[in-house]
C-alpha cells in the first residue's frame, strides 16, 4: 500500500470537500454557509486545481476545499499529496466505488517521487482510503505505474538490457 494512502482516517484527519465550479454557490448557500466569507474573501472560485485551506477556530487547517472538473475524479486530487501540508486527510464526498477508486488512484498517482538518486525531502500528506475504493485496483495500477515511470527516469547507464530484463 501505498504510503500516502492510510488504512483508516485517524479522527483528525482533515476533509477535503472538491467542489466543481457550478455547484460552489449551492454549496455555500447550504453545507458550506458557515465559510461563505472565508471562501468568498479569498476569491475561491472552484477552478479546476484550485484550492482553498480554510482555518479553525484555534487557527490551524480546518479544512481543505478544491475545485475540480466534473466527471474527473482520476486527476481532481493528483496534486494534493505534493502541495498539501503533511497530513492525513479523508474525502468530505459521498462517491461511488468508480469514483472513489480514481479519487484514491489519482492520490497515489500525484505522490510518485523518482528517488532512486536522492533521498526523499519533504514527507507528503497522506489520504485515507476513501470508502467504497478498490483497494487491490488503486494498488495494481499504482504498482504497475510506478514501474513504468521508474523504468523510464532511470538513466541508460544504470538500465541496460539485463537491467531491464531482470525488472521485467
Amino acid at each position: 500500500m501505498p504510503r500516502y494512502l492510510v488504512a483508516e482516517a485517524p479522527r483528525e484527519a482533515l476533509p477535503i470537500t472538491p467542489l466543481v465550479k457550478a455547484e460552489l454557490k449551492g454549496w455555500l448557500a447550504g453545507p458550506g454557509a458557515a465559510l461563505r466569507g472565508w471562501v468568498q474573501s479569498t476569491g475561491f472560485a472552484a477552478k479546476p486545481g484550485e484550492l482553498c485551506l480554510v482555518p479553525g477556530k484555534a487557527g490551524k487547517l480546518a479544512r481543505v476545499l478544491v475545485g475540480c472538473e466534473a466527471h474527473d475524479e482520476l486527476w481532481a486530487l493528483a496534486a494534493l499529496p505534493q502541495s498539501l501540508p503533511q497530513g492525513v486527510y479523508r474525502l468530505d464526498a459521498a462517491l461511488g466505488t468508480r469514483a472513489a477508486t480514481k479519487a484514491a488512484l489519482g492520490w497515489a498517482l500525484g505522490g510518485y517521487r523518482f528517488a532512486r538518486y536522492r533521498k526523499e525531502t519533504k514527507p507528503l500528506a497522506a489520504l485515507a482510503w476513501p470508502k467504497g475504493a478498490d483497494r487491490a485496483a488503486v494498488e495494481r495500477c499504482a504498482d504497475a505505474i510506478f514501474l513504468a515511470r521508474d523504468l523510464i527516469n532511470t538513466p541508460a547507464s544504470d538500465m541496460g538490457p539485463a537491467e531491464l530484463a531482470e525488472a521485467a
